[in-house]
């Protein structure tokens, strides 16, 4: 796989974002014999509104948007959502290259929460690889859980900004960089 760019996303980015995120939890909503999972049935002025609100970074292929997350600091909490790779790219480090970014954001995050559905096994496995660790269960009907996840980082001094928008997804970059914050 070449090299995997994580990069702000731009308002130009959010159409593409939306539709690699339905082609992704197509997959989640057949785990659970669902069609109407949230992120399925996201409009793009949601879409909008979180990347006015939220950190949203997006991961590239040769150019190409292959994935993307969005992230939220509240205290020293950073949540993570709406976790999205283009299917056909799934396995290939796109994803760990996103969480590995994510943790990079907000030098003042203890900690970085997630969730996922208790049957998506693929994507506990991805978590628990990256050091996330089960901290509480919100049971739903038919037998399915929410499974909250969450991972310490450690303490990341603040430094200025990127010169650009674009970070390596290199685990040998310095963890002290911080992206630059979006928005209008």
């Amino acid at each position: 796989m070449p090299n995997v760019e994580i990069a702000r996303a731009e308002a130009k980015d959010l159409d593409e974002i939306l539709r690699i995120q339905k082609r992704a939890y197509l997959s989640e909503a057949a785990i659970y014999g669902a069609e109407r999972i949230p992120p399925l049935s996201e409009t793009i002025e949601a879409v909008k509104s979180d990347w006015e609100r939220k950190t949203v970074l997006k991961a590239t292929v040769l150019g190409r948007l292959a994935g993307s997350v969005r992230l939220e600091l509240e205290g020293a909490l950073c949540r993570l959502g709406r976790f999205s790779v283009r299917p056909e790219l799934q396995g290939r480090g796109i994803g760990s290259a996103l969480l590995t970014a994510s943790e990079r954001v907000f030098p003042e995050a203890r900690q970085i929460e997630l969730f996922t559905g208790s049957r998506s096994e693929a994507n506990l496995r991805l978590y628990a690889s990256h050091g996330y660790v089960r901290v509480r269960e919100e049971p739903l009907p038919g037998g399915v859980s929410i499974v909250y996840l969450r991972k310490t980082i450690p303490g990341i001094p603040a430094c200025p900004a990127f010169s650009s928008t674009t970070q390596p997804a290199d685990e040998n970059v310095d963890a002290s960089r911080r992206l630059p914050r979006q928005g209008p």
